[in-house]
């Protein structure tokens, strides 16, 4: 979200950023993107899509930026922890940052060694090309 969000403040009036439908709106997108990263069902996987393009919809029409602009904004960030404590849920206990040879035990369900190695490789790369498997 912080693309998104250092885009929209650049471009947004004041008035705008203390909205609440700006929180809502990104709150649907991150429900709906988290969701489909896992869900399986067609149905659902539908349903999320339409979640998310609501969601950018929404941005769109009240910032008046396209929405393909809105979406690539969604879509095209590198994370970065901008403040908060981390608070445990119901998927994951506790968050800290680890070096690639001291990572802790994964779920392997979810994500296995190799791709957290393919993810520090992408982060250090000047030209990385996305792995298909």
């Amino acid at each position: 979200m912080r693309c998104f969000l250092r885009y929209f403040y650049d471009y947004t009036p004041y008035s705008l950023l203390t909205e609440p439908w700006l929180t809502w709106a990104i709150e649907i997108q991150n429900i709906a993107q988290n969701s489909l990263t896992y869900c399986k069902n067609i149905y659902d996987i539908e349903r999320y899509k339409h979640l998310r393009d609501i969601s950018a919809e929404m941005l769109s029409y009240k910032t008046a930026l396209p929405k393909k602009t809105v979406k690539n904004l969604f879509c095209n960030e590198m994370c970065e922890q901008l403040s908060g404590e981390f608070q445990s849920n119901g998927e994951t206990l506790q968050s800290d940052y680890f070096a690639l040879d001291e990572l802790p035990p994964l779920n392997e369900a979810k994500n296995t060694p190799a791709q957290v190695e393919l993810c520090f490789q992408a982060r250090h790369s000047k030209s990385w090309t996305t792995v298909f498997d």
